[in-house]
């Protein structure tokens, strides 16, 4: 993954839906993906493979606001790994049992032995959204 928006992909363009532009969009899921990692305690190296394994440079640009608008592709990816903190967050309030279920191997579909943090930072889009649905029915008791 590169550093900052390649520029034959578009960047975000749904700045509009919310009246924001695409960088401030960009800045303010970076700061919520920030808030619920740390609240989890979730080590630096795993926050960069949530979100596609892109450099430590990377990472600490957006933290420190000095970057632009994300590609499509990168905000699409912090947007699958906010919504995948905060589904286990109202599953496990306590972080620790949190950070837990992701690091401990899971014989349940779709995770066939793997920890939920191996399949979502090494597998595809479709194993992201898995473990997403995976987590939405467990919180609605599904």
């Amino acid at each position: 993954m590169r550093d900052r928006p390649d520029s034959n992909k578009p960047t975000v363009g749904v700045g509009s839906e919310t009246g924001s532009d695409p960088t401030q969009l960009s800045v303010s899921r970076f700061r919520a993906f920030q808030n619920e990692s740390q609240r989890l305690g979730l080590r630096v190296q795993e926050r960069q493979r949530l979100l596609g394994g892109i450099s430590i440079g990377a990472y600490h640009k957006w933290r420190r606001n000095e970057s632009r608008a994300m590609s499509a592709d990168l905000l699409g990816r912090l947007s699958v790994a906010l919504d995948l903190l905060k589904a286990l967050r109202a599953i496990y309030p306590d972080p620790d049992a949190a950070h837990g279920w992701l690091e401990r191997p899971n014989p349940d579909p779709p995770f066939d032995g793997q920890p939920p943090l191996e399949l979502v930072t090494r597998g595809t889009d479709e194993d992201r959204q898995a473990v997403l649905r995976h987590l939405r029915d467990r919180a609605s008791g599904a």
